[in-house]
């Protein structure tokens, strides 16, 4: 499968100018994180927390989630143990119990190092 990173950031960043949505930004970062640019990432995954914080609890936990990856990535562990606990409290509120314990683990992770 050929992967057009470079045509799906364009189209993301098309969307962003019509209509910037916290989901638009999520999956920007996702493009970003697979480019390996933690920077830009990092920029997406805060401007989609910021937009709108009532997301939904599920999608939050996933974009804290992926914030505290990247977080990790760029040494920020403070940061991303932050992150993770976010996520892991909306991912609690869902009862999304996978994702939970992935955030735990995480943080367990982290703290390890």
């Amino acid at each position: 499968m050929v992967r057009d990173y470079q045509g799906a950031l364009n189209d993301y960043a098309r969307s962003i100018q019509l209509r910037p949505t916290s989901l638009t930004y999520s999956n920007q970062a996702r493009i970003y994180a697979a480019l390996k640019q933690p920077k830009q990432a990092m920029k997406a995954l805060t401007e989609a927390i910021r937009i709108n914080r009532s997301w939904g609890e599920g999608n939050l936990g996933e974009a804290f989630y992926d914030r505290g990856k990247v977080q990790s990535q760029l040494g920020n562990r403070k940061a991303a143990i932050s992150d993770f606990k976010q996520a892991a409290r909306f991912f609690s509120q869902v009862s999304n119990t996978e994702r939970y314990g992935a955030a735990l683990d995480q943080i367990t992770l982290i703290g390890a190092q």
